[in-house]
């Protein structure tokens, strides 16, 4: 495990901030790609479910109805497709506001008043907290001020809600659609690429139609024939909304970034580690892009940020890198939380570990991988006292997940002495954490002096 202040030769420091809102943004990424397969699954069914009406159609009108019936195929296509965008603009919802309550829930409450600050310098909307207006002054020219969460007496759940209302505030549904239908760069986007996929199909499935009541035959014949065609279109539906519906997150999770102002200092790629992640797409995982004087986010070696998803089923994701606001300069504490990593992110385990205990074993299984967890699992059984996986059984103790194959390969007593380890460090970890936040920065109380804890 590396100390808070200290790091091993030759590793690059990683902040307990950083691995913190890693964790929370895994958490955020279990929970978007469960939802995107939920619309990648309904999309499917709906391209499937077209073989039945215009089968119905055709043994309806015939070969004297064949323009109808070319019409009605057309028609039935693009109601898919706005289906399509249909299940696909909660997601860019969904991305946003999760993307602002992984931030906040990664800050300890303690930090709250700075994006509070920050949120009051963007905000220009009314505000319920306000103070007196100054004498001689119009009754309109109120100074806001931020007391009620300095002081505490707004905490806790409602101080994230009072932050996240206004320093992320809800995008514009035309916003959400921009972000949906944009083709990524030197690409087509997803309406287009589907509609290339579409017009072929469409004129087999009328030829089909064709030769299917040349032939007489009934409903279930022509339905058939269809139905090769439909579950191809499906195919490529599904993986659409897969790959589309993590963009819109993922690019909504960037627009609400924004709203953290100059604290926001680059962008961090992390990948789902789990069987079909591809090779460099495992490597990347962790690697920083550090935004410049242009706005745009470019590594070490000076290549660009990528357009997430940047390769069909891709399910990679960004997280913010974060800069201390400038009153922190002085408190070595609260800036050692602030140091980002420049190399392999780990995310923070003792955060992970408290999700785990309340995730179901489908969240559990997206978050590490399905074979992982079923290895684990079947480990776990052939123990004396059989038990249900834990966070710990996944990895070491830096808090990587672990290979497979050294899952596998472990004896009980080597797991039972790494499951040793690991909790020792989950421990440490949770201590530092709350150590660091302790001592960070929280703004003059009462008195005047810094506040050193404040209970959510």
């Amino acid at each position: 495990m590396i100390p808070l202040l200290e790091a091993k030769p030759g590793r690059p420091r990683t902040s307990l901030l950083q691995e913190r809102l890693a964790a929370r943004f895994h958490q955020r990424q279990v929970q978007l790609l469960q939802a995107v397969q939920q619309a990648a699954v309904a999309i499917r069914r709906r391209y499937r479910s077209l073989a039945g009406p215009i089968a119905e159609l055709a043994s309806r009108v015939g070969l004297v109805g064949l323009a109808s019936l070319r019409r009605r195929i057309e028609q039935l296509l693009g109601q898919a497709r706005q289906a399509l965008q249909d299940q696909l603009i909660p997601l860019g919802l969904l991305g946003y506001r999760t993307a602002g309550q992984a931030v906040l829930d990664a800050l300890p409450a303690e930090w709250l008043p700075v994006f509070a600050g920050l949120a009051a310098a963007k905000a220009k909307l009314p505000v319920r907290e306000a103070t007196v207006p100054e004498p001689q002054q119009p009754a309109w020219q109120v100074r806001y001020d931020w007391e009620p969460i300095v002081r505490g007496a707004i905490r806790g759940q409602k101080a994230k809600e009072f932050v996240q209302s206004l320093l992320f505030p809800p995008p514009k549904e035309e916003q959400v659609t921009d972000w949906l239908i944009s083709a990524p760069p030197g690409g087509l986007s997803w309406q287009e690429r589907l509609r290339r996929w579409e017009e072929p199909v469409r004129q087999a499935m009328f030829n089909d139609l064709v030769h299917g009541l040349v032939a007489g035959e009934n409903v279930d014949g022509l339905r058939a024939r269809l139905e090769r065609w439909t579950d191809g279109l499906a195919y490529k539906a599904q993986r659409i909304a897969r790959t589309e519906g993590c963009r819109v997150a993922e690019r909504a999770g960037r627009s609400s970034f924004q709203g953290m102002g100059g604290m926001l200092q680059g962008l961090q790629i992390v990948a789902v580690m789990d069987e079909w992640t591809r090779p460099h797409h495992v490597a990347r995982n962790g690697r920083i892009y550090w935004q410049g004087p242009d706005g745009l986010y470019r590594d070490e070696r000076g290549e660009l940020l990528p357009d997430l998803p940047d390769e069909p089923n891709c399910r990679c994701m960004t997280i913010p890198v974060l800069r201390p606001p400038p009153e922190w300069a002085q408190n070595p504490a609260a800036m050692a939380a602030f140091q980002t990593a420049t190399g392999q992110l780990i995310p923070d385990p003792a955060s992970y570990q408290q999700w785990w205990q309340q995730a179901s074993e489908r969240e559990q299984m997206t978050a590490v991988g399905v074979r992982r967890w079923q290895t684990v699992r079947d480990l776990l059984q052939k123990e004396p006292i059989p038990r249900k996986p834990e966070w710990a059984d996944f990895i070491d103790p830096e808090g990587r997940l672990l290979p497979i194959e050294t899952l596998q390969a472990e004896t009980p007593q080597e797991r039972a002495e790494r499951l040793q380890q690991v909790r020792r460090m989950l421990a440490e970890r949770e201590r530092l954490f709350r150590q660091a936040a302790s001592q960070g920065f929280v703004g003059p109380g009462p008195s005047g002096g810094r506040r050193s804890s404040w209970p959510t």
